[in-house]
């Protein structure tokens, strides 16, 4: 028994020994350094590079580039007189155009083809003689009307078909007017054809045609009618 707790004795001294020395081990032990992430370096900013200057081309230097050329671009030469085409002016003084189958009458045209009623407003001259044919052409109906100052007219279904004048205040487009001068005449006309004309008659062809449409009849040497007539 006594043994017994003299062992007892012995193992608890030993324990507290132990845990004395454990205690006192651990007491001279310094903490563990504190332990840190470490911190990468701050980077500076990169300086951006500037772009380098693009070597331009002066004025004289630039290259003009000429395209070359298509059917769209390509200037067709300017048309010379021998390439314009023919019209009046390439007519005969002595050949007359529809323009001189007209004349001027008080500041108004009085046209070949003019309807009877127009033609009647303009000249206001009373009718002193009318006839109708109505059997001869069957295709119209034809008027022949005698006015008061002498005029004559010929209308075929009511349109001017033919007018004769004995007034000097119907003038023609290119200024003849009964009364004139052959020379006026020939100034204005000029000779017709040799085989159109005679002493008291001068047969002036429309155009190239072969039709005779203008017609001046004279008289000691003087117009004393103007006909005007249209192409049948």
């Amino acid at each position: 028994m006594k043994l017994l707790r003299n062992i007892l004795v012995l193992l608890i001294i030993f324990l507290l020994g132990g845990c004395g020395q454990k205690a006192y081990q651990e007491s001279m032990t310094p903490p563990p350094a504190e332990v840190t992430s470490p911190v990468a370096p701050s980077k500076e900013p990169e300086e951006t590079p500037m772009p380098e200057p693009v070597a331009t081309k002066s004025p004289e230097a630039v290259e003009t580039v000429t395209p070359s050329p298509t059917p769209e671009n390509v200037d067709e030469p300017a048309p010379t007189p021998a390439d314009e085409p023919e019209g009046d002016k390439a007519l005969s003084k002595n050949q007359v155009t529809h323009e001189d189958l007209s004349f001027i009458y008080d500041n108004q045209t009085l046209e070949l083809g003019k309807k009877r009623d127009a033609m009647e407003s303009i000249i206001a001259q009373n009718i002193l003689y009318s006839e109708i044919d109505a059997e001869t052409f069957e295709e119209f109906t034809v008027s022949i009307i005698s006015y008061e100052d002498g005029t004559e007219a010929v209308y075929t279904d009511d349109e001017l078909y033919s007018l004769k004048v004995i007034n000097d205040k119907y003038v023609t487009p290119r200024g003849l007017k009964v009364g004139d001068t052959v020379e006026r005449l020939l100034e204005l006309y000029d000779k017709p054809n040799p085989d159109r004309f005679n002493e008291s008659t001068y047969y002036y062809e429309y155009m190239d045609s072969g039709y005779v449409t203008f017609i001046v009849h004279l008289k000691d040497n003087r117009v004393e009618m103007i006909e005007i007539t249209l192409v049948m």
